[in-house]
């Protein structure tokens, strides 16, 4: 996750937060000498992700919400969670753009 480079939405944050994230199908994440990479399905797109990036990615698992994922992560990190809320909403949209995730409605 390089929050410099990914503009964030135009949605507001409360409803981004409530999305849950879920992998495309066929989309795989590994490390590769050293760096860790997420390959689409048909192995055509490849993307490096720092450490923060890995971990936002290891947490999509289609059942926690944006703001679960941020949470954690600002935890691991021991960063300001309104930042991080921040850099992983605009994170998951950028994936979403990407087709390498999928965002589902959250609960209301």
């Amino acid at each position: 996750m390089q929050p410099s480079s990914i503009q964030s939405s135009a949605e507001p944050e409360p409803v981004w937060a409530t999305l849950v994230p879920e992998r495309s199908p066929g989309t795989e994440g590994m490390s590769v000498d050293g760096d860790f990479v997420v390959v689409d399905g048909r192995g055509e797109m490849l993307r490096g992700l720092n450490a923060t990036g890995a971990a936002v990615w290891e947490l999509i698992d289609g059942r926690r919400p944006v703001v679960e994922i941020a949470v954690e992560v600002a935890r691991r990190y021991t960063q300001p969670f309104p930042k991080v809320l921040r850099d992983v909403i605009a994170f998951a949209h950028a994936l979403s753009i990407k087709k390498m995730i999928r965002l589902r409605g959250g609960e209301k």
